[in-house]
């Protein structure tokens, strides 16, 4: 009886694995009903024959509610991206306006543009009193031509300036400067690549520009610490106080500016922008030593202050720019992000505490 009952389950196993290999095959087969009848299949069939791809994508998937949403949200994005950028844009007008000025008058890395001339013309003569020498070259009317040029100087007979290696700061600097671009550039290419795959999928919020310019900003920083650390290294440290007195009173300004710094009462030299042809204010750059002096660059503001030529309250406040970034070309608008001047008059008057 035992055997009977092997036999008998060996052969229901043996029906049932047949029936379900044989069930399996018509389900997967050709002539199966998976993808439904003939009806169903003739129905399926006609749709695709009938599927208008150009209406679709130009009418449909734009009024889908996906699509609506994706760019919704990508326009509020655009749009906190935008009013991020008009924002530091407003708060920087003032000063990029004052520095823009800066970039006109001041020639980028030629001779003209050091803080000692040694053009005897140009130049007050130890000889020359500081009447004579105004009676001489009048920056009103004094062309921006041979034998002059662009600029009239003045120094102080107590106190020379120091130059320092301009060619070795000029060499290292650009260097230091295109290694920025690169990185720069690396990074950029990086938040693409990451921006355009992750914008495939609408359900994925996109990166706005703002996370490009937070990994901006410590790379910039490295940037001026090490321009400022190449600028000590190579002894090219002085810098100016820069005022732009129009063609009518360039000769008020620059007279007092000069009387003051033969007198040893501003810093260790002055000049004056000549006439050029072009309408707008005449730059008056008036150096010190040191950049990094802020008791003598406060002192210097001080007594400009006193001579009448800068407002203590004014809401148009003057600039003070190392003379480094003018070598290396940094000016307000400038591809690495940089601040072009190192103070103002509303900032340094209200410094505490120098020793």
């Amino acid at each position: 009886m035992a055997q009977s009952r092997k036999r008998r389950a060996e052969s229901m196993s043996t029906d049932s694995g047949s029936e379900t290999t044989a069930d399996l095959h018509n389900v997967l087969s050709d002539e199966s009903s998976f993808y439904g009848d003939s009806d169903e299949k003739e129905r399926l069939e006609d749709l695709v024959s009938d599927f208008d791809v150009v209406h679709y994508w130009e009418t449909v998937h734009p009024r889908s509610l996906a699509t609506i949403q994706y760019r919704a949200q990508k326009a509020a994005v655009r749009a906190a991206v935008d009013a991020e950028e008009k924002t530091k844009a407003k708060a920087t007008s003032e000063q990029r306006n004052a520095e823009s000025l800066a970039g006109k008058f001041e020639p980028d890395t030629s001779e003209h543009s050091q803080t000692v001339s040694t053009n005897p013309r140009r130049t007050r003569q130890p000889t020359e009193s500081v009447e004579e020498f105004l009676s001489r070259l009048p920056p009103s009317t004094t062309k921006a031509a041979a034998p002059v040029g662009p600029w009239i100087y003045i120094y102080n007979p107590r106190d020379n300036p120091h130059i320092g290696s301009v060619s070795t700061l000029v060499a290292r600097g650009t260097e230091l400067l295109r290694n920025y671009e690169d990185r720069k550039a690396a990074l950029e290419v990086e938040h693409h690549k990451t921006t355009t795959s992750k914008t495939k999928s609408s359900t994925t919020k996109p990166k706005s520009n703002a996370a490009l310019g937070r990994k901006l900003v410590p790379l910039r920083r490295s940037l001026e610490a090490s321009l400022f650390a190449l600028a000590r290294e190579t002894g090219v440290i002085s810098g100016k106080w820069m005022l732009f007195p129009t063609a009518d009173y360039v000769d008020e300004v620059w007279a007092a500016v000069a009387q003051a710094t033969a007198n040893d009462e501003l810093g260790v030299a002055a000049k004056v922008a000549t006439d050029n042809g072009s309408q707008g204010g005449r730059l008056v750059a008036i150096y010190t030593r040191d950049y990094d002096d802020k008791k003598d660059v406060k002192r210097v503001l001080e007594r400009l202050v006193e001579l009448g030529l800068v407002d203590r309250g004014s809401t148009r406040p003057i600039y003070y720019k190392c003379d480094a970034y003018t070598y290396l070309d940094i000016k307000s608008t400038n591809q690495y992000g940089l601040k072009a001047s190192l103070y103002s008059s509303r900032e340094a008057l209200g410094w505490k505490g120098l020793n």
